[in-house]
């Protein structure tokens, strides 16, 4: 959990890249009991995903629309709702009884993390909190 790994900066159209990075998160952090990931840019477009991820334009709005009004209680993923728990400028974690989402906002994506462990998820918070603000997102 150390390890940042590698995460491709300025080149978003480098999807190998991402995929290898959310690979590394798969199969490094499964003591964190991360189940699925998805890096997507805030226009909607998916830059890598694990196997069943899976998160709609709408509700990926409505994600975004939660980083602008701490107002907001519930999200939604794959057709499952999530109750917010904790909520920051640049992250949000959530649960559902079972599984918890955390997400990462930088200045044009989303780092979407599902984890099975109500244990785990502030570890991986916590590390995503860090890794994401180590995130270089490139200018216009």
């Amino acid at each position: 959990m150390n390890s940042l790994a590698f995460a491709p900066a300025n080149h978003y159209h480098q999807n190998s890249s991402w995929k290898k990075w959310l690979e590394h998160l798969l199969k490094n952090f499964k003591n964190l009991e991360l189940r699925e990931a998805g890096l997507v840019l805030h226009s909607g477009l998916t830059l890598s995903r694990s196997k069943g991820f899976k998160i709609t334009n709408k509700e990926l709005q409505h994600i975004g629309n939660c980083f602008c009004d701490p107002t907001i209680e519930l999200i939604s993923l794959n057709g499952i709702t999530y109750c917010i728990k904790v909520f920051t400028p640049t992250q949000l974690v959530a649960f559902n009884g079972a599984r918890y989402v955390v997400i990462s906002k930088t200045q044009s994506m989303f780092i979407i993390l599902l984890c099975s462990s109500p244990k785990k998820s502030r570890a991986l918070s916590d590390w995503l909190k860090i890794a994401a603000s180590k995130i270089i997102d490139p200018q216009p």
